[in-house]
């Protein structure tokens, strides 16, 4: 759930810099900050296990970047400031960059995280 949530946080993102939508960028920057405080710190359950270690790590990469562009961003819409709106524009690309590798992982977990609710729960 958290994922296809950060999924449409980016495209909303990149849909509203094209469309140069100050208001929607802000609304999806502020979203997705808020997403992200709300996950990060979740890492911490899911580093215990050693089948997800590699994922916490993968998290712990992309995260900062992005909680931390995504506020920049949204508060420099806020304040008017248009270095502040390119400078959390790259970090958090940065950050979402760093999460398609989160994403690669999440995949064969969810996968196998299915395959055993099938057989343990029958």
């Amino acid at each position: 759930m958290a994922d296809s949530e950060i999924q449409k946080a980016g495209n909303d993102l990149g849909l509203a810099a094209e469309q140069q939508d100050l208001e929607r960028l802000w609304g999806a920057a502020d979203g997705l900050a808020k997403l992200i405080e709300m996950i990060e710190p979740n890492i911490d359950r899911i580093a215990d296990y050693p089948a997800t270690i590699e994922l916490a790590a993968s998290y712990r990469k992309a995260f900062p970047d992005m909680l931390a562009g995504s506020k920049l961003l949204r508060d420099s819409i806020t304040g008017g400031d248009p270095d502040g709106v390119t400078a959390g524009s790259v970090q958090l690309a940065r950050g979402l960059e760093a999460y398609r590798a989160t994403r690669a992982l999440l995949g064969p977990l969810a996968e196998q995280a299915l395959l055993m609710k099938r057989l343990l729960v029958q």
